[in-house]
């Protein structure tokens, strides 16, 4: 079995092109690799220094836990310690983005998608982009999604995920295994690790005046990525960029299925048909 762990970054103020970017990260491996990984994270958290936790945004934040009371070059250390368990880590990366104004003005053009916000849009997308990667890949191995606690961000998500689930081309169905979980980034450490990829892919976004990183063919070309950044995203890495093109797409469907116009059954023989 495999397991995803995901954690978003929500919106970057900073962002000067486009409007505010909402970036969703994480990582997915065999539960093997993920206590191995889990194990060498914890030892670097016990280690001189001691953290209780880890999370990217504290580092900006000293007066504050998880650093309060730390020094920002020893923050900074402890940051860079942990990002090499990722590098040296066997797991695969995977990330989804948006600009928040391509969503905004996809959405106002459909009439019954008033309940759709953009982390219901990635946390759906998530799933369908890494049991895709499954299905090229991996073959018939199941995957368990877990997510950073997201209140009710979180409930409606899952709410549009049982709604659109029946859509899912039945491969794809059939490998995810229960529903969708939620957990407290405190308690699980590789949500702390997606936090460190998500963080560090939306401050690298905010650093070049919100643009995008170059991708062709899968391969991702950085402009002046942080050491950080080129540690926690991984050779194997999941991309997926929302454009309002691609977003309109997807309302328009979501939109024909909610008219009744077509069964969850109907897409989902459509979205199977389309497949090469």
């Amino acid at each position: 079995m495999l397991k995803a762990f995901t954690d978003d970054s929500g919106s970057d103020p900073k962002s000067k092109t486009r409007g505010p970017v909402f970036v969703m990260a994480g990582y997915l491996a065999n539960t093997e690799t993920w206590n191995n990984t889990s194990d060498e994270w914890q030892r670097v958290l016990d280690s001189p220094r001691k953290l209780d936790w880890f999370r990217s945004a504290g580092i900006q934040q000293l007066d504050k836990m998880p650093f309060k009371n730390w020094e920002k070059e020893d923050a900074e250390l402890k940051a860079s310690q942990l990002s090499v368990v990722i590098e040296s880590a066997p797991i695969t990366s995977f990330v989804l983005c948006m600009y928040w104004d391509d969503f905004k003005k996809a959405k106002q053009e459909f009439t019954s998608t008033a309940d759709i916000e953009p982390y219901g849009m990635l946390f759906n997308g998530v799933m369908a982009s890494v049991t895709d990667f499954i299905i090229k890949n991996r073959a018939s191995e199941t995957v368990q999604f877990e997510f950073d606690e997201q209140g009710k961000a979180g409930e409606e998500a899952l709410s549009i995920y049982r709604e659109v689930r029946g859509m899912l081309p039945r491969p794809n169905a059939d490998l995810i295994l229960g529903a969708p979980g939620f957990n407290d980034d405190k308690n699980v450490l590789p949500l702390q690790m997606a936090d460190m990829l998500a963080w560090n892919i939306r401050r690298y976004i905010s650093d070049n005046d919100g643009e995008f990183p170059r991708i062709e063919n899968s391969v991702v070309w950085f402009n002046k990525p942080s050491k950080t950044l080129l540690k926690v995203v991984k050779k194997e890495t999941l991309w997926s960029v929302y454009n309002y093109s691609s977003l309109r797409e997807m309302f328009s469907k979501f939109e024909y299925f909610r008219s009744g116009k077509l069964s969850p059954e109907d897409i989902r023989k459509e979205l199977e048909s389309e497949r090469p």
